[in-house]
């Protein structure tokens, strides 16, 4: 069985851009997160917040690739304290 990436809402905000840039942006993270996923992901995460800062000038695939790879920092840390308990 392979692993199943589920994401209920993802709003990402950038100061400065427009609402499409964002929903283009989120397609983008979901996008890399699919392409990630470690087979046999077996836990659920609620909510999250990640914060990422990127310098003037850095691309829209850049801060989507940015703010998916925090993302999934963020899913490895809750997966581990999940598996810890």
């Amino acid at each position: 069985m392979g692993s199943t990436l589920h994401i209920g809402q993802l709003n990402v905000r950038v100061p400065g851009k427009n609402v499409e840039t964002g929903r283009a942006m989120a397609d983008g993270v979901a996008k890399s997160l699919a392409r990630n996923v470690r087979p046999h992901m077996q836990y659920q995460l609620g909510a999250m917040n990640v914060r990422v800062q990127a310098v003037a000038g850095t691309s829209e695939a850049e801060m989507s690739h940015a703010i998916a790879e925090a993302i999934g920092k963020a899913i490895q840390r809750g997966g581990k304290a999940a598996t810890d308990r």
